[in-house]
């Protein structure tokens, strides 16, 4: 994997090998880049990158042979789920959901006490536009009001989300500077494990936050079918258990230029550490 994530695959392997050794960032969001323009985001099937990805970790580890067990064969288990033409069981009959441990004290003394996390980023469900940019920062304003807010936005852009434009100001803070492209997603697991909340886009870090024990507080313009899966099996795995809870909305359901909506939504979900 890239950016220093070895902690997700703790109870999988101790053996974790990073792609930023091995491509720069550039060539790495070119390669993400390419799937999308051939219409195939995410990775269905082995291509020629993955070949050769795979030799030069044989090699630089050594290993005469290996066997793999790439991607692909998840989303296809799990295709018939992600299509609706299969209940949430075809899934659950083949995963196992833990809890994730990540280390944070080496960010004791540069976090403030006591913060929520947020990342926003553009994506399929949440596009750029002009009403989701305004709800963004009518949002980040009131919640600055309420607590400090550590912004996860890596200083580059490393795949293809595209961040939300936010300036830091009085209690909006920014982690760039600590993060390098072999580090930002290990920064970012730590960060939002020391948290009180997650605030962001919905997707992938949104998803991370429950597994840290955090809350999560998500938000989504676009409803496909995929994504209401997707909401369907984040709240069936997240009810409960060890996890922090797990809320997803709609921004269409809100009033974005109203801060007394933004101010209940922070309380209702993002109540005060006691």
């Amino acid at each position: 994997s890239r950016g220093g994530c070895a902690a997700w695959y703790r109870d999988i392997t101790a053996r974790y090998v990073e792609l930023f050794d091995y491509y720069t960032p550039e060539q790495l969001r070119q390669r993400g880049e390419q799937r999308a323009t051939d219409g195939r985001p995410k990775p269905r099937t082995m291509t020629e990158f993955d070949r050769n990805t795979i030799k030069l970790v044989r090699q630089g580890a050594h290993l005469a042979h290996c066997d793999v067990l790439h991607p692909m064969y998840m989303y296809r288990l799990f295709h018939g789920f992600w299509q609706s033409r299969a209940a949430v069981n075809a899934v659950e009959n083949f995963t196992l959901f833990k809890p994730l441990r990540v280390e944070s004290g080496h960010l004791a003394g540069r976090l403030p006490d006591d913060y929520v996390a947020v990342r926003f980023y553009f994506n399929d469900v949440f596009p750029d536009t002009d009403t989701n940019r305004r709800f963004v920062a009518e949002l980040l304003n009131g919640l600055a009001e309420a607590t400090d807010v550590v912004l996860l936005n890596p200083s580059t852009e490393l795949d293809d989300h595209r961040d939300v434009p936010v300036t830091t100001r009085g209690r909006i803070h920014s982690v760039a500077h600590l993060m390098s492209p072999r580090s930002n997603l290990e920064l970012q697991s730590a960060v939002v494990s020391r948290a009180r909340a997650f605030v962001g886009t919905h997707g992938g870090l949104s998803y991370l936050a429950p597994l840290l024990g955090v809350k999560s507080l998500s938000f989504y313009s676009e409803t496909r079918p995929f994504t209401l899966r997707h909401l369907e099996l984040a709240r069936r795995v997240f009810t409960g258990g060890p996890f922090g809870s797990y809320v997803a909305l709609d921004v269409n359901d809100l009033d974005p230029l109203r801060a007394t909506h933004v101010h209940a939504l922070l309380a209702a979900h993002v109540p005060a550490r006691l």
